[in-house]
């Protein structure tokens, strides 16, 4: 059984690289936060490109998407957040996405909203839909 022990200067370099106050401590926590998106955003590089092919269509629909609004969560999927102020944006952009060849490949029913996936080649787009903006029929699809 072996025991590993710090030497004294190890421990010394263990809480040197510890930010010693408020201010230093909040850096460190933005710094990391920057370097998961960064890293995020670069292994949604290939997904977010495909996405881009389908921008004309949804800026024509009247439709704005911010690149803060689109995350992977280290899944495959793009999941665009749903605007606190437009409910109604991803009915729109669903109903944009299904017009432009995207089928739905999942789906989760609740009672004012419907988790849904859709996808097209290798691109899956993902968001939470309020299913009272959703356009007549559009909302009882069920996946094939």
């Amino acid at each position: 059984m072996t025991t590993t022990r710090k030497t004294a200067s190890q421990a010394a370099r263990a809480a040197a690289a510890q930010p010693s106050t408020l201010f230093e401590q909040a850096l460190q926590a933005e710094h990391a936060r920057h370097a998961r998106r960064i890293a995020e955003l670069k292994g949604m590089g290939a997904r977010l490109r495909m996405l881009d092919a389908y921008m004309p269509a949804i800026r024509a629909a009247g439709i704005s998407i911010q690149g803060d609004e689109l995350h992977s969560w280290g899944g495959k999927s793009i999941h665009v957040l749903t605007p606190a102020l437009n409910p109604k944006r991803n009915a729109t952009l669903e109903n944009v996405l299904r017009d432009c060849g995207m089928r739905e490949v999942r789906r989760a029913d609740y009672a004012t909203s419907a988790c849904v996936e859709l996808r097209k080649g290798h691109l899956t787009v993902a968001m939470t839909v309020d299913v009272r903006h959703l356009q007549q029929g559009q909302g009882v699809a069920k996946c094939a």
